[in-house]
């Protein structure tokens, strides 16, 4: 979701139907960013999960070569308590895991 009225006013509606949203998915990259939502996340103990660290399909070469792979995976990693990484190359995804993993507990 990328608007944080719409997320606020779905947990409202969800809290008076008894149902606790536990997290939200949204695209977690420097140039598709959005501070506010991370904020009201982390306010409220709700998890982020980090997609399209490399931007999406389309925009990922440039991310990639503007900012580094390890930048990226560490910028999600940094906002996001779960970092979803592509499956459209599974060796690449191993090993963008792998990165990940290294990254628990490190500031």
């Amino acid at each position: 979701m990328k608007d944080l009225k719409k997320i606020k006013k779905l947990d409202s509606i969800m809290e008076k139907a008894e149902i606790n949203i536990e997290y939200v998915c949204m695209p977690i990259c420097p140039l598709e960013f959005n501070r506010e939502i991370i904020d009201y996340c982390e306010e409220t103990k709700l998890t982020v999960l980090a997609s399209n660290p490399f931007g999406g399909y389309l925009s990922a070469a440039r991310n990639i070569k503007a900012f580094s792979v390890p930048y990226l995976l560490s910028f999600a990693a940094n906002y996001g308590n779960i970092v979803l990484v592509s499956g459209r190359d599974m060796i690449t995804a191993w090993e963008d895991k792998e990165y990940l993993v290294n990254l628990i507990d490190k500031e």
